[in-house]
């Protein structure tokens, strides 16, 4: 064996040892003892540390408290635990082949304020670095493939990322066999994603995403097919609703050579968008389309709503744009709907440079109102938007226009509507918005303002508010001629200078017209300038002031103030007064002094401070008719004097402690003065009516007197506090007595009131009342001529009632009622609470546990003749018998017999109407309801629910055989309804069933189909066909079902048309729209010329369309032969605008059809002569009579006379005879065309 030399010995050795040395050391520092302390020093200066370090035996460690921080980027983290095993058992199981298990816990990651660099940071990669996609991808793949080479599982707790308001959360992240998986979330959404990312290959991997609560799954392949190409695919599912995308990149660059996305009809769910919301329409569906080629873009988008109801038209959006990296190109943007069209005018071309020297975009929008459902709003509209560049500025000029006519919500309607404004930003101008109203009323408003600097500039408003117009809306507001309003303000707008005035015209008021005018000018809330005046035929007045409306506290003083009557004393104001509102709540109103120089006065004064404290005093003396009627308005019985009022209020974190006294005297004309007395006070004992007496002479016509325990506490929860056990009491009498002021009154308001009578009695408590109430009144009657609406004669009405704490009796309720008795009478329990919720709320009782009983029998319809329609004879009885047990439980019997209409319009006499109904609780039963129309009876069965009489439920059927529908000269229409009513649990009220129409005739012109102005579906309701409506509510909203159907129905004659007509008939829409969807067929029928027939050809018919249920299509053909000529007659279009035309086989013009067939006159020949054309205009007169007179019938072919088929060798018309035998013989004798008479015997042996 060769001895090595000791140089080479010494260098083996020397490594060897150098070997085992590093291997020991590595062994030292990576044992459990001593690896805490290695990990710690290789930390140090990373910005990582931990607190703590422990053994888990020997192969396993746990770090805890782990942290990070890098100050630079922003960025901290913390980890609660780390445990896994130590790098000795980590390289045992790489060797063996057994999994490695990592755990982390907690990991927070939060994102703060990046702090800057100490020393400079290293400079921006080279510009032709590029990156190259797959090359990184292929980077990853392959350090995901060295950790599924050495297993491993890693499961950590939850992953939280906060940033700002923004929060990331991964619950339950873990990594094992190739496949990593989580659950995400955000505070941005309710949504969360569980994703999953697995190994497909070594050169693919897929992403899974899926969403919830909305349901959605994404699902993306990412692969590695060439060693420079990355390729990703990927599909996208919504709700169901699959959507495709993809990417490729090959070689460097982010951007990909290739990409598309695509989703197809995609439906909007009903969440999103309800049914009630859509008005008619299905769920909206959208289709997109991306994609790209490396250099350039398109995209299209489209969404379409198409219609579920009648008559809507489809809506419509696209929107396609085109590009590259440079700019992009809106191609298209348009919207479509029947109603609707808004479109982009021309492409615009936007480059990604800058917005400068931008091409104009024009946006334009039509729009028709009338025709969409959507919005309660009617009118048209035109409206335009056009962007156009501006050299120099960064912004685009913006010229908004929108012209708007014929416009309507509800009731309220505008005329027109005109705005032009301009955006040159930020200044917005408004060069002129003009508002057009009914009624001579319009609004005006221009100007400009300063979006940056917030500036007014020349703002200018004005308003023309008609009389007319507001009391259209408002039946019941003052009347006036007309309210004018007139403002400009300037300056910025949180202080603005304005100016403005208000003017009220002929305002109506103590029966005079007064104008009314008012003016101001100020800063902001500073009015230096506050005054006004105006002035009619009885008096002038005028006042100065001035205002300021801050914020903080709102002040108002007026300096001077006149009022000037014409016929007396001039009332002045006889200091400046100030009220003050602040914004604590304290109010203050500084000495009020009204005086004129007769002695009549006005004092007050206020000082609030709500609701802790407040003091309020007035005192009135010796207001004499002239001021109450002119400065009241009130409508006065006859003239009165206000002696004195005296008024005073204190509280002071206490309830109101007050007194009320007042003195009045009343003038009838030729009576004794009428005095009026009331003293009231009130603390928190209650309040009390000392006494209220109406007086005359020394007649008591009317007093009260009580206490109640009732006070007002401004400061407390309660404004107003009853004390429900404290005693309370009252007194109420009302007694004609012997004077004379009930006929003053009857005479002034046209009223019978003879011998009238109250009394009421209360005491107890709130809680436990007792007393009585009578009522008496021998009659009462309203006179004719009265303003007052007239209702039957009252007689005999007298009323007895018992108040306890357990009930309500009602013992007697009488009176004759248009002198027929009418009897009742009833009991209601109470309890404590019920009767504390009646007085201190209002509130009714529970009327549950109500009884009673009605009376009112035997009572004849003519008693009530001036009340009845005027349909009605006033013949017939009526009975009703009612009886309420417990939990509103009615019974009993209404029934009216022998009742019968006047001759009503095309109908006839509706006679022994009767009707028997039940009452059972909320029903009304028909046990049989029937009515004779034409001699043949209209019956009713069924049950009407009246929970509530506002809205009642019906549930009838509604039965009869040939019934005459319509009877009028000329025309009669019978048929045999079958019919229900019926309410469903919504409340919608359809009216259904079939009707078959037979045996009617009907004399037609064909041009009264277009009655009412050309019907169509412009025309109102009952104008256009079918030609009837009912507004009335609650019918006007019951949807029609209605089968008509009628074969051979119908018998159609006028003087140049014969025929027989059938219907098949679909009723739908409302009664207040009704919509006949359908076909009337002709089913035989023949055009009488002078000089031809034509026979109807089958199929000919009237057809009305769902999309188009208003407007009938005609299209009629009728075919003939005259004198050697082949005749084709077509009647088309709608019955608003019809188009005849002829044509013949050989051709000949309309003009000279319509001579031939009229006159008899051939076109170009005088082969013909007058008398033959006298013959056969004698034939068709003869014809006629017969017809008329019934002996012949055009429509049967078992006799047929053609004359003028052909003409003859020497001019005369032929003539042929057909009789038929049966469907198969006939004889058949002619004069032809060769002058010969010849008779033959014809067999048919195939029709068709």
């Amino acid at each position: 064996m060769r001895r090595l030399p000791f140089r080479k010995t010494r260098k083996v050795l020397l490594r060897l040892v150098l070997v085992f040395v590093l291997l020991a050391v590595v062994a030292f520092a990576s044992s459990p003892w001593w690896l805490g302390w290695a990990l710690g020093m290789a930390l140090k200066g990373t910005g990582a540390g931990f607190d703590r370090y422990e053994r888990v035996g020997y192969s396993t460690f746990r770090l805890s408290e782990i942290r990070y921080a890098d100050p630079q980027a922003g960025l901290e983290a913390d980890i609660s635990t780390l445990q896994t095993a130590t790098p000795p058992a980590l390289l045992w199981k790489k060797l063996t082949g057994e999994p490695t298990e990592i755990t982390l816990g907690t990991i927070e990651v939060r994102q703060t304020e990046a702090q800057p660099a100490a020393q400079p940071a290293p400079p921006p990669p080279a510009a032709d670095e590029e990156i190259q996609p797959a090359a990184l991808a292929r980077q990853a793949f392959d350090a995901l493939e060295l950790l599924d080479g050495w297993p491993v599982a890693i499961t950590v707790e939850k992953v939280l990322y906060t940033s700002g308001d923004l929060s990331v959360t991964a619950d339950s992240p873990q990594y094992t066999e190739g496949t990593f998986s989580t659950v995400l979330g955000t505070s941005l959404s309710e949504q969360r994603a569980e994703l999953t990312f697995s190994r497909e290959s070594a050169q693919a991997r897929t992403l899974k995403l899926a969403f919830s609560p909305e349901p959605t799954t994404v699902e993306i392949g990412i692969a590695l097919p060439a060693p420079s190409e990355l390729a990703l695919t990927g599909q996208i599912d919504w709700r169901e609703q699959p959507g495709t995308f993809g990417a490729s990149w090959r070689g460097s660059g982010l951007l990909p050579a290739e990409a598309t996305f695509s989703a197809r009809d995609w439906t909007l769910p009903e969440e999103i968008l309800a049914r009630e919301d859509r008005q008619g329409y299905a769920a909206p569906q959208a289709s997109a389309q991306a994609d790209w080629n490396g250099q350039r873009y398109t995209l299209s988008l489209d969404a379409t709503a198409r219609p579920e109801q009648d008559g809507l038209p489809p809506l419509t959006a696209r929107i396609e744009a085109a590009g590259d990296l440079e700019a992009v190109s809106l191609d298209k943007i348009a919207v479509e709907g029947g109603w609707i069209t808004a479109r982009l005018a021309e492409p615009v071309t936007v480059p990604f440079s800058g917005l400068s020297d931008l091409p104009p975009a024009r946006f334009e929008l039509e729009a028709d109102l009338s025709k969409q459902n959507f919005f309660p709003i009617r009118g048209k509209l035109d409206a335009s938007l056009v962007a156009d560049d501006q050299t120099d500025s960064a912004y685009p000029l913006v010229t908004a226009r929108l012209d708007a006519r014929d416009l309507a919500y509800e009731d309220y309607t505008a005329d027109t509507v005109e705005v032009e404004a301009v955006l040159d930003w930020p200044q917005l101008t408004l060069g002129s918005c003009a508002v057009t109203l009914p009624e001579d009323s319009s609004l005006s408003l221009s100007g400009s303002y300063d979006l940056e600097q917030e500036h007014l500039s020349a703002i200018k408003a004005s308003l023309v508010i008609s009389g007319a117009l507001v009391s259209h809306y408002a039946p019941e507001a003052p009347a006036f001629s007309a309210l004018k309003a007139d403002f400009t303000a300037d300056g910025p707008l949180a202080r603005p200078r304005h100016e403005g005035d208000f003017t009220l015209e002929q305002f109506e008021w103590a029966e005079d017209r007064v104008d009314i005018s008012l003016h101001w000018r100020g800063e902001h809330g500073a009015l230096e300038v506050l005054s006004g005046k105006g002035g009619g035929e009885a008096l002038d007045f005028n006042w100065e002031g001035n205002a300021d409306l801050s914020p903080d506290s709102q002040r108002i003083t007026v300096s001077e103030a006149s009022l000037r009557p014409r016929n007396f004393s001039e009332l002045r104001l006889t200091q400046p007064v100030t009220l003050t509102h602040l914004a604590s709540g304290e109010i203050t109103l500084t000495e009020l002094s009204i005086a004129d120089t007769e002695g009549s006065s006005v004092q007050a004064q206020a000082n609030v401070n709500w609701p802790e404290s407040g003091q309020l005093d007035l005192a009135v003396s010796n207001i004499g008719p002239h001021w109450l009627k002119l400065l009241t308005d009130a409508k006065l019985p006859f003239p009165a004097h206000l002696s004195q009022v005296q008024a005073g209020v204190r509280w002071d974190n206490s309830p109101l402690t007050y007194t009320l006294t007042a003195t009045a005297t009343g003038e009838p004309e030729n009576q004794q003065p009428v005095t009026l007395s009331l003293d009231v006070a009130g603390d928190a004992d209650g309040a009390r009516m000392n006494h209220l007496t109406a007086q005359q002479g020394e007649t008591v016509l009317a007093e009260a007197r009580g206490h109640f325990p009732v006070a007002v506490v401004p400061a407390a929860e309660t404004l107003v506090q009853f004390r429900a056990e404290a005693p309370a009491d009252f007194h109420l009498a009302v007694s004609p007595g012997q004077s004379s002021i009930w006929d003053w009154l009857q005479k002034e308001y046209q009223l019978v009131l003879d011998e009238p009578s109250l009394t009421l009695d209360v005491e107890g408590t709130l809680a436990s009342p007792t007393g009585k109430l009578s009522a008496h009144l021998k009659q009462f009657d309203i006179p004719e001529g009265s303003e007052l609406p007239d209702i039957p004669d009252v007689d005999n009405l007298h009323v007895e009632a018992m108040f306890a704490p357990e009930e309500i009796t009602v013992n007697q309720l009488g009176l004759d009622l248009a002198g027929h008795p009418l009897t009742a009478n009833g009991r209601l329990p109470m309890t404590e609470e019920a009767w504390l919720a009646l007085i201190e709320e209002g509130r009714e009782p529970d009327l549950t546990g109500a009884t009673g009983s009605l009376r009112f029998e035997s009572v004849p319809l003519s008693a009530f003749a001036e009340f009845l329609p005027d349909i009605l004879r006033p013949s017939g009885t009526i009975n009703l018998r009612a009886e309420l047990k417990p939990g509103l439980d009615w019974s009993g019997e209404l029934s009216v017999q022998g009742v019968e209409t006047l001759p009503l319009p095309q109908i006839g006499s509706v006679s022994e109407i009767q009707a028997q109904l039940a009452i059972a609780g909320p029903r009304l039963e028909i046990t049989r309801a029937s009515a004779l129309l034409g001699g043949q009876e209209l019956a009713i069965t069924g049950e009407i629910g009246i929970e509530s009489p506002e809205n009642p439920r019906f549930d009838l059927a509604i039965k009869g055989e040939q019934i005459p529908f319509v009877r009028s000269p000329g025309l009669i229409v019978r048929g045999s309804p079958d019919l229900t009513l019926l309410t469903d649990a919504d409340g919608v009220t359809t009216l259904g069933g079939k009707v078959v129409l037979n045996e009617s005739f009907y004399t037609i012109d064909l041009t009264a189909l277009g009655q009412g102005g050309g019907g169509g579906a412009a025309a109102a309701p009952d104008k256009r066909f079918p030609y009837f409506s009912i507004d009335d509510e609650p019918m006007a909203d019951w949807r029609l079902r209605i089968e008509v159907e009628g074969d051979g129905f119908l018998r159609v004659r006028i003087p140049v048309f014969e025929g027989i007509l059938s219907a098949d008939l679909n009723m739908l829409g409302t009664l207040r729209e009704p919509q006949a969807i359908g076909q009337v067929t002709i089913d035989q029928g023949i055009v009488m010329f002078p000089f031809a027939n034509l026979r109807i050809a089958e199929g000919s018919n009237i057809t009305i369309r769902q999309d188009q249920p208003y407007d009938p299509v005609i299209d009629i053909t009728a075919n003939g032969r005259a004198y050697g000529y082949d005749l084709v007659m077509r009647l088309t279009g709608r019955p608003d605008d019809p188009q005849l035309t002829f044509s013949s086989t050989p051709a000949l013009e309309q003009g000279d059809i319509l001579l031939m067939i009229t006159a008899g006159r051939m076109p170009e020949s005088d082969q013909r002569s007058t008398q033959s054309r006298l013959t056969g205009l004698g034939v068709f007169v003869g014809n006629t009579i017969l017809v008329d007179m019934g002996l012949i019938d055009p429509l049967d072919d078992q006799l047929q006379v053609f004359v003028g088929e052909d003409v003859t060798l020497t001019g005369k018309d032929t003539i042929r005879v057909l009789y038929r035998i049966d469907d198969t013989w006939s004889i058949v004798g002619q004069y032809d065309r060769f002058d010969a008479y010849t008779l033959d015997l014809k067999w048919t042996v195939y029709e068709d």
